[in-house]
């Protein structure tokens, strides 16, 4: 379990962080998300 919290406690420093690279591949992957989901309906 504490695994896991580090995973996300790790997460979070870099979207905080404000890493351009990384907040372009969360953005990718939520729009990626969202087309799906669209499509799906």
């Amino acid at each position: 379990m504490e695994l896991i919290w580090q995973g996300v406690l790790q997460a979070l420093t870099l979207l905080a962080g404000g890493d351009r690279q990384v907040w372009e591949i969360t953005w990718l992957s939520l729009r990626v998300s969202a087309t799906a989901t669209l499509l799906s309906l």
